[in-house]
């Protein structure tokens, strides 16, 4: 199966020509009960999961960071069955093999060979030191086993962290009915996130349920205003202390 491909912020929403840009978390917003492929009554909901590439460029010694949102939307059961009929599943085979795409597979075999091996020689090879546990040479070796242990889990987890994208399959046709991009906020705004849908009614009905979050050009304004004058300071801070430390006395 094909992966997800990560997406950044709004820039690969889908071609719809209705727009709703909105202020908060997608699951505190009020659905509409239709179906905003087909526009019918929606009983059920999909979990659509994307995958949004963050940081570009901005980390130094390090790749982007990847950050998997999911939101609960509501379809018809029609636009459901469909789903399920057009959607590719992953094999477990294909599944396993997605945690070898992280380096991280390294610490997680060295640490777990280390355990094994240090088990076979501090612990079982030696029965009367395991039968003497009072031997402070026995809770050593018990201890360092226990640490090798530890860090295979921990790198374990880190794996499965990291590779997580890799398991979110592609949108269906259905799900891209309502498409949903980052949060595409600026400092001091808050989150927010554009959404671009396939059925007109739909999309008027949860512009009009969710007016009171509505991004609106007013509101672009002052955040731009915000910008400039928390700019203004940065940069007007930054020549103080230097000028201080130019011309202070000493």
């Amino acid at each position: 199966m094909t992966a997800f491909r990560p997406q950044y912020r709004n820039r690969d929403l889908a071609p719809h020509p209705h727009r709703v840009e909105l202020r908060g978390n997608p699951r505190r917003l009020t659905w509409p009960p239709f179906c905003p492929n087909c526009g019918a009554a929606a009983r059920d909901r999909i979990t659509v999961r994307k995958v949004f590439v963050r940081g570009v460029g901005r980390r130094r010694g390090g790749g982007p960071r990847y950050r998997i949102e999911s939101v609960p939307i509501p379809f018809c059961s029609t636009c459901v069955a469909l789903h399920e009929r057009t959607a590719v599943s992953q094999t477990p085979l294909r599944r396993t093999l997605t945690y070898l795409q992280s380096f991280l597979i390294l610490p997680v075999i060295g640490a777990l060979t280390m355990a094994v091996l240090l088990s076979d020689a501090a612990l079982l090879s030696d029965a009367a030191r395991v039968a003497r546990l009072g031997d402070p040479a026995s809770w050593l070796g018990v201890g360092v086993v226990g640490l090798f242990v530890l860090i295979a889990v921990v790198s374990m987890l880190a794996m499965w962290r990291d590779t997580r994208r890799f398991r979110v399959p592609p949108q269906t046709d259905v799900t891209l009915a309502c498409d949903f991009s980052d949060d595409v906020s600026q400092a001091f705004e808050g989150e927010r996130r554009a959404y671009a849908i396939r059925d007109a009614a739909f999309a008027e009905a949860f512009a009009a349920s969710n007016r009171d979050r509505a991004w609106t050009p007013a509101m672009q304004a002052r955040s731009s205003r915000r910008q400039l004058v928390f700019a203004a300071v940065v940069i007007a801070l930054a020549v103080g202390a230097w000028l201080w430390s130019q011309f202070a006395p000493l």
